[in-house]
Parts: structure tokens; sequence; C-alpha cells
């Protein structure tokens, strides 16, 4: 048969069919046409998605440009096809070269992507390295630069040293060669020493020591000492008072009316107080402040009370004999005695100082050896001009006082702190005078005379006697016992008497109304001064 016809032949069924005018083959061309766009269409989109994924990369690396391919990316070839090739043939190879292109891709950016994350590591730890070496480098020249540093400052301060060192060998010639001067000018102007203590100058003051070991071998230290107190040239007298920690009314008493250097002129005198450490702190905080204030407070370390009388004793001439040597006459007192300062003065001037009743000596000790003491000296007025070799102590004197055995009394003494039975005379604690050179007898005697803790008998009587000092008695210039009220009496004031003991009750108000009698009496204008 004819191909042709047989194609003829087949076509005419065709055409019977879907004559080529018909609206049906029309549709059927449509939709072919139709599926080869969206074949053609899904081939175009799913070929352009891997060539995007094969040249970008993932998403996690797109910022990353050094981790992109370096080599350009190309749409798969299809030049080798012929331009007839229906869409249908075309989509399944292209699929599966994409495929291939992808996994190739990939692998080979996971591969390039691990060798720069490989190197990035390897610069990372480099870059480690390199700051710990130069953390090393830096810390060792810090270090060499300290150690150069403090050789620079040893070999200043050393230099410092040997300056200072010259400096100093230098002053000392030039000292050296002051008091060679010095000496040559005393020679050749004849000025004794005594005219060259007299001169207006401040002592030099002595601040080695604080402490010193007392009666009973007890080291006491000074808490305040107002070394400077007594280094004013002009004092004639001066009163060092036993006070309480809680006294601070005396205190203020004292300071208002005898003892204010608004009465200096008169006496040329001064005041500090002396006493023990209070039992508490809150007492202490007080008493310190009170001492900055008024500068005339001597505190020591031992415990403040009356079986410790003795230790605030001697510590007072302790202090009296290192930093108190201006003063012609020392006198002690208690802080409720109240001091006639013009009767005091007129005492004094009166034949040279001299006392108005007769000098007492000692019954068992009659003269020491090394002291020049004459025997009692009756009558001869004690006079008390000071640079004499015998030293007296002018107070009220106790003469064949008796120890109190009763142990209740607060005077008592036990035969085995003293055996006899009467003690050699002594003056009254309350109050007394003596010239400055008994100081340091009583001072050098008391480390040798066995305890005793009354004051007065201790100092004025046991350490008296082993020092050879007399006592004169003036006993009829002294008013003891007081009981009045907040007024004084003056008719206390005749008789020219210095001391008055006066009542604790009405202290302030007692010292107050004493002391404007006084000024009353003597013409004086001004009252007590309120501190």
């Amino acid at each position: 048969m004819d191909r042709r016809g047989a194609g003829q032949g087949r076509l005419p069924a065709v055409t019977q069919m879907w004559p080529s005018n018909s609206p049906a083959r029309a549709d059927v061309r449509l939709l072919v046409k139709a599926m080869v766009l969206v074949l053609a269409i899904l081939y175009i989109t799913e070929h352009s998605a891997s060539i995007y994924y094969n040249c970008l990369g993932p998403l996690s690396l797109a910022n990353n440009s050094d981790l992109l391919p370096s080599r350009p990316c190309h749409p798969p070839s299809t030049s080798r096809l012929p331009p007839d090739t229906p869409s249908t043939i075309l989509i399944a190879p292209a699929v599966s070269r994409a495929e291939n292109l992808v996994i190739d891709e990939s692998e080979e950016v996971r591969g390039k992507n691990e060798e720069r994350v490989r190197e990035e590591s390897e610069r990372q730890v480099k870059r480690e390295n390199e700051g710990t070496l130069k953390a090393s480098q830096g810390q060792e020249t810090e270090e060499n630069e300290k150690q150069v540093k403090g050789e620079s400052e040893v070999e200043a301060a050393e230099k410092n040293e040997g300056k200072l060192r010259e400096e100093s060998k230098e002053h000392v010639r030039e000292e050296n060669e002051g008091k060679v001067t010095g000496e040559n000018q005393e020679k050749k102007t004849g000025e004794s020493e005594e005219e060259a203590r007299g001169r207006n100058r401040e002592p030099e003051e002595d601040t080695s020591v604080d402490s010193f070991i007392g009666p009973n071998n007890l080291t006491i230290t000074y808490l305040t000492e107002e070394r400077s107190f007594c280094s004013d040239p002009e004092m004639k007298v001066f009163f060092y008072v036993h006070s309480g920690p809680d006294n601070s009314r005396h205190r203020h008493a004292i300071r208002a009316t005898w003892g204010n250097p608004k009465w200096f002129p008169v006496l040329r005198h001064k005041v500090l107080f002396v006493m023990g450490k209070p039992e508490d702190e809150e007492t202490l905080a007080g008493l310190l402040q009170e001492s900055r204030i008024h500068r005339d407070i001597l505190l020591a370390d031992f415990r403040d009370s009356y079986h410790n009388l003795t230790y605030k004793a001697v510590s007072a001439l302790h202090w009296v004999h290192r930093h108190c040597t201006t003063p012609k006459f020392i006198a002690k007192s208690d802080d409720d005695i109240m001091i006639n300062l013009f009767a005091l003065a007129k005492y004094f001037s009166v034949n040279g100082g001299g006392a108005t009743e007769d000098a007492v000596g000692d019954e068992e000790h009659p003269t020491q050896p090394g002291n020049n003491i004459k025997g009692t000296d009756q009558g001869s007025g004690g006079n008390i001009q000071p640079g004499i070799k015998e030293t007296k102590i002018h107070c009220h004197v106790w003469n064949h006082s008796r120890p109190f055995r009763n142990t209740k009394s607060k005077f008592y003494v036990s035969r085995s702190d003293y055996k006899k039975d009467t003690y050699p005379p002594f003056c009254s604690g309350s109050a007394f005078i003596m010239d400055r050179q008994a100081v340091p007898s009583l001072l050098t005697a008391s480390a040798s005379t066995p305890f005793l803790r009354l004051d007065d008998v201790f100092i004025t009587g046991l350490s008296r006697v082993a020092a050879g000092v007399k006592l004169v008695s003036i006993n009829k210039l002294y008013k003891l016992r007081l009981t009045t009220g907040k007024k004084f009496d003056p008719s206390l004031l005749e008789n020219g008497r210095l001391f008055f003991h006066l009542p604790h009750k009405y202290i302030s108000q007692v010292f107050e109304s004493a002391w404007d009698l006084v000024l009353k009496k003597e013409n004086v204008t001004g009252k007590s001064v309120r501190s």
C-alpha cells in the first residue's frame, strides 16, 4: 500500500472526528500549547533556582563574600540540541544536570568553607599567641623599669643620706665653734653662771623621759605632762595641787580665784593640778578634754585613790625636779584649800621671807651627816632664803602623832608597814611651802624610805628625816576644818592667815565668797573670775 495513501487513508478518519475548522480541534491545539508553556516555565524556574543556589551558595554564607565560589556560574548549555527539540525532552536532562551541579557545588563550597574555618582558627590562635607574647614582654619591661627606678631611688636616698650626714657634721662643727666662742666671751666679760641663768631665755626641755620608777618599784608614766608649764623666768612660787579626777568644781573654783593668771603680779605664781588615772573611761575622756583646754593638769597612769596618795606626791616631786628649776619656792596644796596670796606675799617679804615661829627639829634624828644642819635653830625666825645649804619646809606641823591601828579607819597603818608608836614630826597635807633645794633631797630620800601610803607622813616625815630637811612650824597661819556654809566668815582673814580648808558641800560658793572678801580687805578692785 502506498505510504501516502495509507497515511492519507488514516487522516481522513481524524479529520472526520475533528475537522480543521472545528472548534474542538482548536481547543486541543490551544491546550497542548498551554501545557508546553507550563512545562517550559517550570523548567526555566527550576533551572534558574539551581543556578542561583550554585552561584550564591546557601543563605548563611550570602554575607561572606570571601566564601562565595570564585568561578563564574553559567546555566547548563543546550546549544547542541536541535532547535525543534520538544520541551518535554529538555526537562528531564536539565533537572538531572541541575541536581548534579548542586551536589558538586555544595561539596566544593563545604570544602572551601571548612578550609577557610581552619585558616581562620589558625590565624586566631596565632593572634592569641602574639598577644600573650606581647603581654609577657610588657610585664618583663615594666619589671625592668621598676627595678631601674628602684635602683635610682636607692641611689638618690644614699646621696641624700650622705648629704644630710655632711650637713650634720657641719652643724656639729659650727655648734662646737659657737660653744668655744661663747666660753671665751664669758671668760672675757667675767659673766657668772648664775647671771647667765637669770637672763630671759626659754629653758631647754628634756623630751626623752616620760616615766620613772616610783615607790615599791612601780613604773609611773605621765599621760599629760605640760613640760613647759614651769618655764616662765619671772615665776617666784610654783604650786602643785593634789586633785581628784571627779573634783572639777574644785579646780574651776581655784582657776577663778587665787589660781587665776590675773593675779600673777601679786605673788608671781602658777598652779598645776596633779592626779592619777580615773577608774572609768568617760571620766578620763573628760579629764583629757579639760587638760587640752586649760593646759594645767599633770596626769599619771596609777589609779587615783586615797591609798595611792604617796604615788601622787612622788610623781609631783619628780616632775618639779625635772621641769621646774626657775621658781625659788615650791608649794603644795590640796584642791579644797583657799590661799590668801596677798598675805603670803607679805609673809615672804618679812625678814627676807622668814617665818613667825621657831623651826622644828627631830628629836630622834637631830642631825644627818652631810647636810650641814646645826640643830633645831630655835628662835632663828626660820629664814627660807634660797641658796643656803640647810633646807626647810614651812607648814602646819603635827608633833607626836600616833599611827591609827584601827582597821576601820581610813588612816589605818599596820605594824608591818610602820612598827614604831609615833611618827616623826610631819606637815599637814593641806598645804606647805619649801625652798626649791628641798625637792631633790626629798626625792632621793623617798627612793630608799620604806613605803607608807600616808603621803604627808611619807614625804614630810620619813623622807624628810632621811634627807635632813628641817620643818618650820607656822600653825597659826592655818585655819583647818572649816564648817561654814556658803558664806565665808571675814574674821578668818585676821592675823595674816594664809591657808583655809573649805567644806566640800558648797565649795564653789565658799571659794568665791572667800576670795571676794580677800580682795575687799586688800582694797583691790575686782572679783573672782568665773571660768
